[in-house]
């Protein structure tokens, strides 16, 4: 299932977001259960690991292979075609193959200028390689034209047939895949 979450600046999305990913806790009221465990009891190490996929508004690029960018948070490495197809579906070949079709280049020899639609792309392709069962994501399309919008959102509700998404947006295109706002 997906689920979105919408609202005003200001209104405490990425808050919400940031609360079930583990990275602030609350001080205030309330509690927050995955799966009927308390939150504030789940190892986070292992939540993270595991279970929750997090996908931030700017997301950040590590001085380091493409391939260890994009495979940066995953249990089991996936195979070289695993992550060239996912390259493919988001139209980063020139960008993260280049013409040799080298996962072991270094990201900032292939470009030193990746624009923030091409970090939005890699950070999805990294938490899709990681293969959580949750996917939290902010803003995931926020920097991204309508066509390329539309090809992350196909692959995210393809990948929903096993998973939940939470899904935080302003963009009224983006919540249209939700099963529930």
């Amino acid at each position: 299932n997906i689920y979105a979450i919408t609202g005003g600046n200001g209104t405490g999305k990425s808050t919400f977001l940031k609360l079930i990913n583990g990275e602030w806790s609350s001080h205030l009221s309330g509690t927050i259960a995955i799966n009927e465990d308390l939150l504030a009891q789940i190892n986070q190490y292992e939540l993270r690991k595991n279970t929750l996929g997090f996908t931030e508004q700017e997301p950040s690029i590590v001085d380091d292979t493409v391939r260890n960018n994009l495979t940066l948070l995953c249990k089991k490495q996936p195979t070289d075609e695993e992550i060239i197809s996912y390259i493919k579906l988001f139209n980063l070949e020139k960008l993260l193959l280049g013409d040799d079709q080298n996962l072991d280049v270094r990201l900032a020899e292939r470009s030193s200028a990746i624009s923030g639609g091409e970090k939005q792309k890699i950070a999805i392709i990294r938490m899709m390689l990681m293969n959580p069962s949750v996917m939290l994501l902010d803003e995931p399309t926020s920097n991204l034209d309508s066509l390329n919008e539309a090809i992350i959102l196909r692959s995210l509700d393809k990948e929903t047939e096993r998973k939940s998404v939470v899904l935080v947006s302003h963009r009224a295109s983006t919540m249209g895949i939700a099963d529930v706002v």
